[in-house]
């Protein structure tokens, strides 16, 4: 029985091989995540306050063939039709249009229904054991997985579902697509060196902004722990939690030095983290906080 919902993992790219061995990501599915299987999710449900039993939350795949065959506006548009399921009406405007001009529609209405019973299989195991009014998703994504979680999020806001957090993790193609508003959203990059004037961050994404519909964005600051080898696929280890609880609570404000307004962070985060970034406002690490 599930208590409050199911969360949703969407991987990105993985290849096997040595591509797949730089970019920390040679499995999709549930291997994809964290740094031993299982632990991830653990870590997801601590944050998120849910506890299900095992088997409850799913993983997707959002990965792209080679990595540049799909844009994010791709991913998404992918992410609202793999569970879309047409209904009568569809099927029948599309026979009177078809009709209009002179089809025959018969040979593309029956690759129509098995597309349907394919979505319809997808669907009921997405929401298997939920229910509308007590139940809600949590979607959790990496790298190419934001365009289709975003548009995986829209598609069941539009179906009646409750989402009620959303988290980008070193979003790909982010400034391709937004993510819809009604969700808590989270996005979280990294960067691994550099200083205020200066980043060097994720190579594979750059840490752009989601267009709209984030509420807390950050990038983190941490070279003791990142580098250029491991900063992209960090994001889905279970320690990358750490960071978002600090984003979750993290506040900013500004002071002036020589004429000039800067940005830094105020009072102490659970672990400490130093954002170089906030929605936006580039902050000041170089002041110790």
């Amino acid at each position: 029985m599930i208590n409050k919902g199911k969360i949703i993992f969407v991987n990105g790219y993985w290849a096997s091989g040595l591509v797949g061995s730089l970019m920390g990501s040679s499995v999709p599915g549930k291997k994809y995540w964290g740094s031993k299987e299982g632990a991830f999710e653990k870590a997801a449900e601590h944050f998120l306050g849910i506890h299900e039993e095992s088997g409850t939350h799913k993983y997707l795949d959002a990965s792209s063939f080679m990595g540049v065959d799909s844009t994010g506006a791709n991913r998404f548009n992918k992410g609202m039709g793999d569970f879309r399921v047409f209904d009568g009406t569809y099927f029948k405007r599309y026979i009177d249009n078809a009709n209009k001009q002179g089809i025959y529609a018969g040979s593309n209405i029956r690759a129509i229904e098995k597309l349907n019973k394919a979505h319809q299989s997808d669907y009921d195991a997405l929401t298997s054991g939920m229910n509308k009014n007590r139940h809600s998703f949590y979607i959790i994504t990496h790298s190419e997985g934001g365009g289709y979680g975003a548009g995986l999020a829209k598609f069941l806001i539009k179906e009646g579902w409750k989402v009620d957090t959303v988290i980008h993790l070193s979003t790909d193609e982010a400034d391709d697509f937004d993510t819809p508003p009604e969700p808590m959203t989270y996005q979280l990059g990294l960067q691994y060196q550099g200083s205020y004037y200066k980043k060097e961050s994720d190579w594979v994404t750059e840490n752009y902004q989601i267009r709209s519909g984030v509420d807390r964005w950050g990038i983190v600051f941490d070279p003791k722990k990142l580098e250029w080898g491991n900063v992209h696929g960090f994001s889905k280890n279970e320690l990358v939690f750490e960071y978002l609880e600090d984003l979750r609570v993290l506040t900013i404000g500004h002071y002036t030095e020589n004429g000039r307004i800067y940005w830094k962070q105020i009072g102490r985060t659970p672990y400490q983290s130093r954002f170089s970034l906030f929605n936006g406002i580039k902050l000041y690490f170089k002041i110790p906080i």
